[in-house]
């Protein structure tokens, strides 16, 4: 939404009909301004793995510490991909929701993930649902450019964990 100064670009992403084997299903991307505040490991250039974690990609949930295909050996094995549905794709609201029922498919019944972005004439707005259903634990991890000072996070949840910064 908007050009230059005022943009603010976020963008949901997820393997479609056909998902890969890999455990990192779905990530999460925030430009404003034209400048990336939030990305993804898999951003950088592939190095020792990690970069298919789920870990590595922002916005996603860890349910148990546990990547989202849960065990080594489904790693080996290909998914169907997340439900993608748009609700609005309107010049100044746009809603888009990801499901992911083949992430977690042991410990969650629920692994889903909504943006909502509205403008006006004076502000833009985005906003990140991610719900879960399963599990005990739940960490949500967001990855910040290195070197960058413009990410700040104000979170309200009484637990909360900060495991990467870019």
């Amino acid at each position: 939404m908007g050009q230059g100064d005022d943009s603010l670009d976020l963008e949901l992403r997820g393997l479609g009909d056909r998902g890969g084997s890999f455990s990192g299903r779905l990530a999460l991307r925030l430009a404003v301004a034209n400048r990336q505040v939030i990305g993804d490991l898999d951003d950088e250039p592939a190095v020792w793995g990690f970069e298919n974690a789920t870990a590595s990609h922002s916005g996603m949930v860890l349910v148990d510490g546990l990547n989202q295909r849960e065990s080594i050996d489904s790693l080996n094995c290909q998914s169907p991909g997340a439900d993608i549905e748009f609700f609005a794709t309107d010049r100044d609201f746009q809603v888009a929701r990801l499901a992911d029922r083949f992430a977690y498919p042991k410990s969650t019944s629920r692994y889903r993930h909504t943006i909502i972005m509205a403008a006006n004439a004076k502000s833009r707005y985005a906003v990140s649902v991610f719900e879960v259903e399963g599990g005990l634990q739940h960490d949500q991890i967001y990855h910040g450019p290195a070197g960058s000072s413009d990410w700040k996070t104000t979170v309200s949840c009484a637990t909360w964990t900060k495991l990467a910064t870019i």
